[in-house]
């Protein structure tokens, strides 16, 4: 039977610290038996549009590039793509953005007041 721990991976010491960035730190841990640990991935963000203009910039997407590589050329990591993908509004990262896309970016001065208000709104939860 799977129990909900209502802990996130970097909150239980059996499991490997996460770095901040990674989108598996919104999800809570379910535990089976002893040691079997997986997400719950039915949580998602969702980034409000009324955010202050100063907190976000737009970028156009030229050519063709991954959520990784916007990721890194915004925020000189490839760990962030999910926090693009929310802020845009898009809902299935599978695909890449077309070339010609406007893309709505937190920008990098504004991402560490984002992640502690995602990281305090997953722990109320």
């Amino acid at each position: 039977m799977k129990i909900e721990l209502d802990r996130v991976q970097n909150e239980i010491r059996a499991l490997p610290n996460l770095h901040e960035f990674l989108y598996q730190n919104i999800f809570n841990i379910y535990v089976e038996g002893d040691n079997h640990y997986s997400y719950n991935i039915l949580k998602k963000i969702k980034i409000p549009k009324n955010i202050p203009e100063n907190m976000v910039t737009y970028i156009h997407v030229r050519g063709s590039m991954t959520w990784t590589q916007i990721s890194f050329l915004e925020y000189g990591t490839i760990d962030l793509w999910w926090l693009i993908c929310a802020a845009s509004g898009i809902i299935n990262p599978v695909h890449n953005p077309e070339p010609g896309t406007i893309l709505r970016v937190i920008s990098p001065k504004t991402v560490r007041v984002i992640l502690d208000e995602i990281e305090r709104q997953t722990k109320n939860q």
